[in-house]
């Protein structure tokens, strides 16, 4: 961070994946069957919307439902080039991770 250049923004990640790949992968290493049902984001987002009018601590929110139910690319390749940043976890590693956290605290 002190290669930068003063107000210079940055984006890091250690991978790139969609959420249900992602999801998969974490349900077959876990050893839990993957999520089965989809619901349309239009009625998930609308749900959510009346879920925070009238909830004060709503489990599901707008911010969630884009979260999960949105694309985005990150790139950190500005990172990687003018900082030298190198990920430290890709998608096997976490993935494994989160796995072995499950089966240790809920499986």
């Amino acid at each position: 961070a002190e290669k930068d250049k003063k107000g210079t923004v940055f984006n890091v990640a250690s991978f790139i994946c969609s959420i249900k790949d992602f999801m998969e992968e974490v349900s077959q290493k876990s050893g839990i069957d993957p999520p089965k049902r989809h619901v349309p984001f239009a009625l998930a987002y609308s749900v959510a919307w009346f879920t925070e009018l009238f909830n004060k601590d709503p489990s599901l929110t707008r911010f969630r439902v884009k979260s999960l139910g949105t694309t985005r690319r990150i790139s950190a390749e500005k990172a990687a080039q003018h900082l030298g940043y190198i990920p430290t976890y890709d998608f096997s590693k976490t993935v494994n991770e989160i796995a072995d956290w499950y089966k240790s605290n809920l499986g």
